[in-house]
């Protein structure tokens, strides 16, 4: 029995040794993760960070941040889209339709030029009455900070909009 708990520990290792060690190779991209040395010289492997975008850089717009969303590994993907509450955005954007109707409150749905994502925000009527007229297609300029991104869709609050 002493040598079988033994023989199993040594495949163990071996197993976990192999995985770690030649797994990291095989399925891990490099643009996920990149190796570095350590003080001993012995190599370790070190996770991208998520980039910083803040306005007004030209990086700043909806399709760059679902693209860095969508490069990373599915994993990390949530705690990307996380990183990017909070952001101020000012974006010229094409007013698509009104999606949900609260009494004066309404969702509207925009998109950027390349049609894709979605960016949503929820506004009153009183505020925006221009919005009872509008035709889908018109741009206008949305400033606002990002509540949330989610999959393929931005939420903004905090919302400016102007004609």
């Amino acid at each position: 029995m002493e040598s079988f708990i033994i023989i199993t520990t040594i495949i163990l290792i071996i197993l976990t040794y192999a995985g770690v060690h030649y797994g990291r190779k095989q399925w891990i991209s490099s643009n996920q993760l990149k190796p570095v040395k350590d003080k001993s010289g012995a190599e370790i492997i070190e996770q991208r960070q998520p980039k910083t975008i803040t306005s007004p850089k030209p990086e700043n717009n909806p399709m760059a941040i679902i693209e860095d969303v969508d490069s990373r590994p599915p994993f990390q993907q949530d705690g990307v889209e996380k990183s990017y509450s909070g952001l101020r955005v000012n974006w010229e954007l094409e007013f698509k339709s009104i999606l949900e109707k609260n009494n004066e409150i309404v969702r509207l749905a925009f998109v950027p030029k390349e049609h894709y994502p979605w960016v949503y925000c929820k506004v009153s009527l009183n505020d925006f009455p221009k919005f009872k007229i509008m035709n889908a297609g018109t741009r206008v300029r949305v400033k606002g900070v990002i509540e949330k991104v989610d999959g393929h869709c931005i939420d903004l609050k905090d919302i400016e909009i102007e004609y």
